[in-house]
């Protein structure tokens, strides 16, 4: 799923509307870094910048490609599922269903715990520095 950006002059893979600020989930290739490093290019930056920052405001979710291509296929896509399951309750605080997460104090998984009232889990993803 592409969604138009900025007059179409970026496309967005996925954007679910049901958080707010809405989230802005982006496969990102190997166009996206420089060769031979998980750095950002210039380019991939801006866009998330203009993601983010001003009347957007975005929550942005990246899914970097090596991460991705280390899933085990074994379970077809489930493996998949639970990755995109974790990182947007590590990146928004919030399961699917719409329940809180907690914050990661110690080495307890925060997708499956409870939640104390106003605890969020930390936003996770990629450095864009």
């Amino acid at each position: 799923i592409e969604v138009p950006f900025l007059q179409g002059a970026y496309s967005l893979d996925v954007v679910l509307t049901s958080f707010d600020p809405p989230l802005v989930i982006e496969a990102e290739g190997s166009s996206h870094f420089y060769r031979r490093a998980r750095r950002f290019t210039a380019t991939s930056r801006l866009k998330h910048r203009l993601l983010t920052e001003g009347p957007h405001g975005y929550t942005l979710l990246h899914i970097p490609h090596w991460e991705w291509r280390q899933i085990p296929q074994a379970d077809g896509m489930s493996g998949h599922v639970a990755y995109l399951r974790r990182r947007i309750a590590e990146t928004t605080g919030q399961r699917l269903d719409g329940s809180s997460v907690c914050r990661p104090e110690s080495r307890v998984d925060p997708v499956n715990v409870p939640c104390a009232a106003g605890v969020v889990a930390a936003a996770g993803g990629l450095t864009t520095d």
